[in-house]
């Protein structure tokens, strides 16, 4: 039960941020910005979800560590969704943060080896480099819209 608890309010205060960085406000402003904006029916599903993906992680990991590892990156990807969803891009910083967790989980979930997570860096990153780059390059000339 505690561990639903304390990935349902991780997730929960995850919604602070989905809510302040389109918006582009600081802190302390858009705390009292979240706090007058009132509640969200995706701040339900946002706590449900963290806690039910907290209590998978750890049945399945087991480990304290890799489950906390897990739990990061979900809750990395439930930001990058719903700011994505609200303004249709992703900052830079949330590809850091990313990219963060997954270095840290070389330490928390050993049981990967280096070469396997290198060349999963590139299975993904390369061709969503490519896919990337091919549609800005359509949007330049027009055949997008």
């Amino acid at each position: 039960m505690l561990v639903f608890v304390a990935g349902a309010c991780f997730f929960y205060l995850l919604n602070g941020i989905i809510y302040l960085v389109p918006r582009k406000l600081g802190f302390k402003e858009g705390y009292r910005a979240f706090r007058k904006a009132g509640y969200r029916p995706r701040y339900l599903v946002s706590i449900v979800l963290g806690g039910a993906a907290a209590v998978a992680s750890q049945i399945y990991f087991g480990s304290p560590a890799a489950s906390v590892t897990v739990i990061l990156f979900l809750g990395i990807l439930l930001v990058v969704g719903f700011v994505d969803w609200d303004t249709m891009e992703i900052p830079d910083s949330f590809v850091a943060a990313a990219f963060a967790s997954g270095f840290l989980s070389v330490f928390t979930m050993p049981g990967t080896g280096i070469l396997s997570r290198i060349i999963g860096i590139f299975a993904v990153s390369v061709p969503l480099l490519l896919l990337t780059l091919a549609v800005r390059e359509l949007l330049a000339e027009g055949i997008l819209s």
